[in-house]
C-alpha cells in the first residue's frame, strides 16, 4: 500500500495510481466512480483496523498549561478523549448483458463497460447521498453521514469542543420547511480529520468488480434469454475523527435566497463558517446544490466582495472557488431537510 504523507491521506485516484501494474486494481471502475463527481475525488480513504469497522479517538477537550514561577508546581492535566467505532456499509449493483450480444461483439469488454457506466452512475449517487444523509438508525445497512454529526447549531459563544460550534444557522427568521431548507457544507478531508474508510485487507479500497457469470433474464413478455452478469459492489464507511475540520450552514432557505434585501447576510455566514472550521493539511472544499450556488453567486455579485468568487483550471475545466476554497456542486444536497434547531 502506498505511504500516507501528512494528514491529507490518499484519494481513490491516488490509490489507483500507486498500485503496481499487476492487475490487482480496477482502474476502469475507479475512473467511472469518480467521473464528474469531485466529492469522490476529494475524499481520503484509510483502511479499517478491525474487519469492516474503524476505531477513532475523538478529542473533546484541550489540556491547558499552568502559569508558574519559582517554587510553584504544575497542575497535572490531560486532554478529553472519546473513542468511537464506525462501521462500513455495503452497496452493490448487478449488470446484465445479453449473452449473444456479448459473444457477437468484437469489443466485448467495452460493451460490458458501457453497460456498467449506467449502473455506476446510480451507485455513486447513492454513496454520495449516504455520505451526507446516511443514518444507521433508520437504515442499518448504510453508514452514518455528516448530517447526523452536525445536527444542531450553536451561538457564537458555543465552546469549540462542541459540534454545535461548527453549525451556523442560515435562516433569517424561524425557518419553514416550505422554504426548501438546504445546507452549505465546508469539509476538510484527511486521515486524521474526516475520512472515508474501507474494510481491512481489502485490495481495491472496498470497490470490487466481481467475476463475469453466465445467467438468465426475462424479457417484457416473460420469456427467458441468456445473459452475462457481473456484480459491482463498494464497502465503505465515514469517520468524523476530528469534527473541528467540518462545518455546515443549516436552514438555508433556498426558495427565498434571491429575495434578500441584505445579501451581505450570506456573505457573513460564509465568512463565519470559514473562520470556525480548522484548515491546513486537509483537502478542504465547499459542498452545495447547484441552485444554492446560483443564488449565492448573485448575492455575492451585488456587493463589493464579488471578487471572492474566482475560477481555476482543474482537469481542463473551470472550477469555482469561494475565498480560494473549491466549490463542489452536489445534486444529492438538493434535498428538503428538516429544520435544524439550536443545541439544547
Amino acid at each position: 500500500m502506498p505511504t500516507v504523507i501528512g494528514n491529507k491521506g490518499l484519494t481513490l485516484r491516488d490509490f489507483a495510481a500507486g498500485e503496481k501494474a499487476d492487475g490487482s486494481f480496477d482502474h476502469d471502475i475507479i475512473d467511472m466512480v469518480t467521473e464528474d463527481n469531485n466529492i469522490l475525488d476529494d475524499i481520503t480513504f484509510i483502511e479499517a483496523d478491525d474487519g469492516s469497522t474503524l476505531r477513532s479517538t475523538i478529542r473533546n477537550g484541550i489540556p491547558h498549561g499552568t502559569w508558574t514561577t519559582y517554587y510553584k508546581g504544575i497542575a497535572p492535566n490531560k486532554s478529553g478523549k472519546t473513542q468511537v467505532r464506525d462501521v462500513c456499509g455495503r452497496i452493490a449493483t448487478r449488470i446484465a448483458v445479453d449473452r449473444n450480444l456479448y459473444n457477437d461483439s468484437p469489443h466485448a469488454a467495452e460493451t460490458l463497460l458501457d453497460e456498467a457506466q449506467t449502473h455506476i452512475d446510480g451507485l455513486r449517487e447513492d454513496v454520495i447521498d449516504c455520505l451526507f444523509y446516511g443514518n444507521i438508525n433508520k437504515e442499518a445497512r448504510k453508514f452514518n453521514g455528516l448530517y447526523n454529526f452536525y445536527d444542531a447549531y450553536g451561538a457564537e459563544a458555543t465552546p469549540s469542543s462542541s459540534f454545535a460550534h461548527y453549525v451556523v444557522n442560515g435562516a433569517t427568521t424561524t425557518p419553514s420547511t416550505s422554504n426548501m431548507l438546504r445546507s452549505i457544507w465546508l469539509v476538510g478531508w484527511g486521515r486524521k480529520s474526516i475520512t472515508g474508510f474501507y474494510p481491512k485487507d481489502a485490495k481495491q479500497v472496498g470497490l470490487v468488480r466481481g467475476a463475469l457469470e453466465d445467467s438468465f433474464d426475462f424479457d417484457a413478455a416473460g420469456n427467458k434469454y441468456p445473459t452475462k452478469e457481473q456484480e459491482i459492489s463498494w464497502t465503505l464507511g465515514l469517520a468524523v475523527r476530528d469534527f473541528r475540520y467540518g462545518g455546515r450552514i443549516a436552514n438555508v432557505e433556498r426558495s427565498i435566497m434571491g429575495e434578500y434585501a441584505t445579501p451581505g447576510k450570506y456573505v457573513e455566514l460564509i465568512e463565519d463558517l470559514i473562520a470556525r472550521v480548522k484548515r491546513g493539511g486537509v483537502n478542504q472544499a465547499f459542498y452545495m446544490e447547484p441552485n444554492v450556488w446560483r443564488h449565492l453567486r448573485k448575492l455575492f455579485g451585488r456587493i463589493t466582495r464579488s471578487n471572492a468568487i474566482t475560477y481555476e483550471q482543474v482537469t481542463q475545466e473551470k472550477a469555482p472557488t469561494l475565498y480560494g476554497i473549491p466549490v463542489r456542486l452536489c445534486d444529492a444536497l438538493d434535498t428538503d431537510e428538516e429544520v435544524c434547531a439550536a443545541v439544547s
